[in-house]
């Protein structure tokens, strides 16, 4: 376990996510982070989806190591209890706004979107989730939110876990709709792949947990859509736990060349400053 209790009580006050037994339905809104799984089998895709609410994405740009929720229950009554060697099961990580919404934290058309990690301990260090240019940024924007509307309210299906629901994938604009199983590079339009596979194998440990697929979270907003933004790192273990793996935002190299000129600085104005208290103590 990763978390304490404390830690994880802060966490559902900021509203990243609400623990539950149950669950009448999936609520969403713009700006959610929104996780979810189905199968993919050469060109069909299974019986069932399960997407799960994480809360607001804004959240996890200040959040550290933590269990979010177990969903081991719902990820067994949804694909088995063998779902953690299922190499067909396929994670999707995505969320974002409109073009009319903003949180006072993100901008029009901001998206926060998932590259997968082949190794749970090289977290922050994938291809970061862009746009190719800002026509592609506003496309995979709107129809990211698309998808988010589309849910809410979905029924629980099944599911347990708070703000979840197991879909059937025969449903109308259920994941699969916009995530077509052979046509990479057509993830909601267009845009980056924000999904994973769970392998028959694990992909490495963390703080004593064996993980079976992880993703590193960016965000890039309309205006800086071909800057985006290291947030966080996300993983799902062996037993369904859902944590956060990293400790903080890795600098861009561009940020750890100015704290170096920062202390240069900072250390050649004390040295000026030393020298000259001497010379006026001299005087």
């Amino acid at each position: 376990m990763i978390t304490t209790k404390k830690l994880l009580s802060g966490l559902i006050a900021a509203g990243v996510v609400s623990l539950g037994t149950s669950s009448a339905a999936l609520t969403t809104a713009q700006g959610d982070l929104l996780l979810s799984f189905y199968t993919v089998n050469g060109t069909s895709v299974g019986a069932n989806a399960y997407t799960i609410n994480l809360g607001r994405a804004s959240s996890f740009l200040s959040s550290g190591p933590q269990t979010l929720v177990n969903i081991n229950s719902d990820l067994t009554t949804a694909f088995g209890a063998s779902w953690a060697t299922n190499t067909q099961l396929t994670l999707n990580l995505i969320g974002g706004y409109d073009s009319v919404t903003s949180n006072g934290t993100d901008a029009a058309r901001t998206i926060y979107a998932g590259s997968k990690l082949s190794s749970v301990t090289n977290y922050g260090n994938s291809t970061a989730a862009k746009a190719t240019s800002s026509a592609n940024q506003r496309t995979w924007a709107t129809n990211v939110s698309g998808f988010s509307d589309q849910q809410n309210l979905r029924s629980a299906g099944g599911a347990v876990a708070a703000n979840s629901a197991i879909i059937t994938t025969a449903s109308l604009n259920d994941v699969t709709d916009y995530n077509p199983p052979t046509a990479a590079g057509t993830y909601y339009g267009i845009g980056w792949d924000p999904t994973s596979t769970v392998a028959s194998g694990d992909i490495g440990t963390f703080a004593g947990s064996t993980y079976e697929a992880a993703f590193d979270l960016w965000r890039a907003d309309y205006a800086n859509w071909n800057v985006p933004v290291y947030v966080t790192s996300l993983g799902l273990t062996s037993s369904g736990d859902l944590n956060i793996v990293a400790a903080a935002a890795v600098p861009e190299p561009s940020t750890f060349a100015m704290a170096g000129l920062a202390a240069l600085t900072a250390g050649f104005v004390a040295i000026r400053r030393k020298k000259k208290q001497v010379q006026t103590n001299s005087l």
